[in-house]
């Protein structure tokens, strides 16, 4: 009896769910129809008998090609709108673009305030990503790749998404490469807490023992620059990038 009692319980709980997900899917049909039907007023203008059974919403609609055309692009508006349903979602009061927020008011990358300036300084866009100088040079010319929206995962990218950003990553590692001649550089990717998507590049040098054949740590404060000398290292990638 027990087993019926939960497979009931489980079927309700599914029904309610469906019902709520095809009631957002109708408010938002319904939202748009409105709006359509406003702004095409040379589709529902033609008049027809109060007794018609093509009396509508929103007044008299006569079984025109208008009409028909209109009922049809209805149908393709509430296609949409399912789509749009799965595909903006929202999570802690914040609407997410494919399961994730495109900007977030208490990230470093997505505000680039204060918060970036207390570990990094900003070099320059790229199609999908920002790069950011890290302050703590004991790697010369380490930085810092970060998804231009804020992404926590890469399975939260599409195919094109992902493989625009890693063109980013390898364009600034070629960069590096070519201003810096590391025998290695390493990434790493963590964001435990942050939850935007980003890519440390640390040049890895063998004649310098600090760390080489280990993991790099995430700030040894170990060696910072001068104003002066931060702006010529910028100045440097920022042209490699460029070239």
């Amino acid at each position: 009896m027990w087993q019926a009692a939960v497979a009931i319980l489980l079927l309700r709980n599914l029904v309610f769910s469906l019902q709520h997900k095809v009631t957002r899917c109708l408010r938002i049909y319904s939202c748009i129809r409105a709006i359509l039907t406003d702004l095409l007023p040379a589709f529902v203008a033609t008049e027809c008998p109060a007794d018609s059974p093509h009396v509508g919403w929103r007044g008299n609609f006569s079984q025109t090609r208008e009409y028909l055309i209109l009922q049809k692009i209805y149908l393709i508006l509430f296609i949409v709108a399912i789509l749009a349903k799965n595909y903006y979602n929202c999570k802690d009061g914040k609407y997410y673009k494919g399961g994730f927020a495109m900007k977030n008011q208490n990230c470093a990358y997505c505000m680039n305030n204060e918060l970036v300036d207390a570990f990094g300084i900003k070099i320059c866009d790229l199609p999908s990503s920002q790069v950011y100088l890290f302050k703590e040079q004991s790697h010369k010319g380490r930085v810092i790749v970060a998804h231009k929206n804020h992404v926590s995962e890469l399975v939260d990218l599409t195919a094109d998404e992902r493989n625009s950003y890693f063109a980013d990553i390898a364009k600034v590692a070629g960069a590096l490469h070519k201003l810096f001649q590391p025998n290695k550089i390493n990434y790493g990717a963590y964001g435990d807490t942050g939850r935007h998507l980003h890519f440390h590049l640390v040049p890895k040098y063998e004649d310098d023992e600090f760390e080489w054949g280990g993991t790099f740590a995430m700030n040894p404060t170990r060696e910072y620059l001068t104003e002066e000398e931060y702006a010529v290292l910028v100045g440097k990638i920022k042209q490699a990038l460029e070239e």
